[in-house]
């Protein structure tokens, strides 16, 4: 029989003693020495150092230790005697050296009795009668040695089961120390966690929530509420165990960032899609910084044209912030180069669904207006296609964006990186030292980058098979070719409806008129203009019809001379002899057909009408004396509305002459007061007989 060991882990629990206070002793009594014995190899865990023989250990110690080593050992004892004997009897008791099979391992839990069977899977209690029938052969030795070969007869019988000396050693301290439960996995003994139901549905509620607060801090809030709480990695374990991953991600991040990275993605046929028929744009902004042509540094906004089914990148504009402009340069540059597309897949932002470019078209409407007739796109024939709202992922050049940041943004040393961690520290310092390029310097370095390397590197994605982008621009292009001169045409920016008043057109507080306006007075119109050029306009009526060039109307300002005024006279008469002239009328309308009665008569004939005075007014006997006494009463009261009229302005006179007389009765008193004043103020100054002044 082997000596009796100890653990050293047992050993120091007993003793009170700290790992370390240990190993100190050991150091100052240069062990392995009389005071202090060597450690030892333990069954079952190789190695040395893992306990100590009890024989050589128990007089190194003192007294009290010594019992409470021994009273260890006897409880141990005990307790492995009565475990032993609960070991159900396996099929063999004692195997034979010589034996040369064992019987294979039954799996009806109803047969093996396992303990609560219902609650685990087939699996665990396929694994749990594997472990039981193991340790009936480790019975069946009484040397490390004889159970060594043991197991290994049993495991040549048993190939598929995986076993191991060791393991056997093991299954035999769960079994004495939990009983039939032991020998379950660790995750699957007894409640499966010392989490309760009522702690996880708490500790759930807390943690499971957007603000994300750690396990910790969930498991200290619960402390007060649970006099027993384990930690928070009891907590975790059993959450990471019964809720996926995903539903734990869905409940702290929220349903978008969980669809970015657990739900599932919609994949494009590339194969479906031809070079030239769909093109894509959208805006990024560059993590470099650069000097702007003000002189002040600036991280540029980049928009960029790209082809959808060969990657290629066809045009770019780098700048400051996007909007409408921007995007009607980039997308004729790109078609000026490389020809028009069928359709064109845009962001769904204000700037791209701006009335210049687009028509200002919603999302999802689908039928034909006039701010669709008169946009950008739909002048040359291309449907324009809107991405989702907040959804990168529809539009591919968001791969280019990335591609750009990791293989050209970060070798430029004023890269400030996406976010704070990816700043680099001595950005500021490098800013400062003046080593940052120019806008026309960077935009001549990323044009070149483009078109000798991004253009030029095999790509793996879908439909690409290793090819290049100019390799796959190459086969069967169906771009088509634009004139310039309609594209210069079509880039002036559009008015919104405007109605002509009688000076013409007014757009932006500018007057804008000519001749063909003077005839269509109040009606709808829109204007195509040049920014850069405001004094000339093109009008165009609402169904796209080209009705004249405009120019601006001059003002005329305060205290003009005779000239000026002359000539602005001269124009505003030959507008109206051109009103004039358009429906010319003559004076001498004698000798023109009277119409209506033209037309009455047509009628007349028609109808067989009888239209004599006789007929349409009869002279009767009785209708005589009304007209004459109504012919008498309208003479009586012309009469009397005269006398009114007389006597009114007989007393209207009066009056005036009363008012005059009162104001020259007051100009008489305030003369002679003014004298009077003068008189007795300076007296030396007034004298001689008319008294006026000497």
């Amino acid at each position: 029989m082997e000596e009796e060991k100890i653990f050293r882990k047992d050993l120091l629990e007993i003793l009170g003693i700290k790992k370390r206070q240990w190993q100190a002793l050991q150091k100052k009594h240069k062990a392995p020495s009389p005071d202090f014995p060597a450690q030892v190899g333990h069954p079952g865990h190789g190695g040395k150092g893992h306990g100590y023989i009890v024989k050589t250990l128990l007089p190194s110690l003192s007294k009290s230790q010594q019992e409470k080593v021994l009273a260890f050992l006897q409880k141990k004892t005990t307790t492995e005697s009565q475990a032993l004997v609960c070991i159900p009897p396996g099929p063999v008791a004692l195997i034979p050296e010589d034996c040369p099979s064992l019987p294979t391992v039954q799996y009806d839990a109803e047969t093996i009795n396992i303990p609560r069977a219902h609650e685990h899977t087939e699996k665990e209690r396929r694994r749990f009668a594997e472990k039981r029938e193991v340790l009936s052969v480790l019975q069946g030795g009484d040397s490390i040695k004889e159970k060594e070969r043991l197991i290994s007869l049993w495991k040549a019988n048993n190939p598929d089961v995986r076993c191991s000396f060791r393991s056997a050693e093991r299954w035999e301290k769960d079994y004495r120390e939990f009983g039939p439960e032991g020998l379950y996995s660790d995750y699957t003994r007894g409640n499966c966690s010392t989490v309760t139901k009522e702690q996880d549905a708490a500790f759930k509620k807390i943690y499971l929530t957007q603000q994300r607060p750690s396990a910790q801090i969930c498991r200290d809030l619960l402390e007060g509420q649970y006099p027993e709480i384990p930690s928070a990695k009891a907590f975790m374990r059993r959450l990471t165990k019964e809720t996926p991953k995903e539903v734990i991600y869905l409940k702290r991040y929220g349903p978008k960032a969980h669809n970015r990275k657990f739900a599932p993605y919609i994949e494009r046929d590339y194969s479906t899609v031809q070079p030239g028929q769909i093109y894509v744009m959208d805006h990024c902004q560059i993590d470099v910084d650069i000097i702007g042509p003000d002189g002040k540094p600036m991280f540029p906004w980049a928009t960029g044209c790209a082809d959808v089914a060969s990657r290629k990148i066809l045009a770019f504009f780098l700048g400051g912030p996007p909007n409408a402009a921007t995007i009607i340069l980039t997308f004729c540059r790109a078609s000026l180069r490389f020809g028009l597309p069928r359709e064109l897949l845009i962001d769904n932002g204000k700037d791209f669904r701006s009335r210049v470019f687009s028509g200002g078209v919603k999302r999802f409407r689908m039928e034909m207006d006039v701010e669709q007739t008169k946009s950008l796109l739909f002048q040359v024939g291309v449907v324009p296609k809107f991405a989702l709202p907040y959804s990168p992922q529809t539009k591919p050049i968001e791969r280019f964006f990335l591609t750009r940041k990791e293989r050209f943004s970060r070798l430029f040393p004023t890269f400030r990186g996406g976010n704070v961690q990816e700043r680099p520290e001595e950005l500021q310092a490098i800013i400062k030292s003046g080593r940052v390029p120019s806008l026309d310097e960077f935009e001549k370095i990323h044009a070149e980058w483009i078109e000798a390397v991004f253009n030029n590197s095999p790509h793996r994605g879908a439909g690409m098979e290793g090819r290049t982008p100019n390799e796959v621009w190459g086969v069967n292009n169906v771009a088509r070719m634009v004139d310039e001169n309609l594209l210069s045409l079509l880039l002036l920016k559009s008015s919104r409806p405007l109605k002509v008043g009688r000076n013409g057109v007014r757009h932006l507080d500018r007057w804008y008129f000519a001749e063909p306006l003077l005839h269509i007075k109040g009606e709808d119109v829109y204007l195509r203009y040049d920014p850069g050029e405001m004094g000339r306009v093109w009008v165009y009526s609402m169904a796209d019809a080209f009705i004249c060039q405009a120019r601006e109307r001059d003002r005329i300002p305060w205290g003009a001379s005779e000239e000026i005024l002359s000539q602005a006279m001269k124009e505003k008469r030959r507008e109206i002899k051109a009103i004039q002239a358009y429906h010319k009328i003559s004076d001498d309308r004698s000798r023109e057909p009277d119409l209506l009665k033209a037309f009455i008569a047509k009628k007349a004939r028609e109808h067989s009408t009888d239209l004599s005075s006789d007929t349409l007014y009869p002279e009767k006997p009785l209708l005589r004396p009304f007209r004459e006494r109504v012919a008498q009463k309208d003479e009586e009261e012309i009469r009397q509305q005269r006398e009114r009229s007389a006597e009114l302005s007989t007393r209207l006179m009066a009056d005036a002459d009363e008012e005059e007389k009162a104001r020259q009765e007051k100009e008489k008193i305030r003369r002679e007061f003014t004298q009077d004043f003068l008189r007795e103020e300076f007296p030396d100054m007034w004298g001689g007989n008319d008294g006026g002044i000497k």
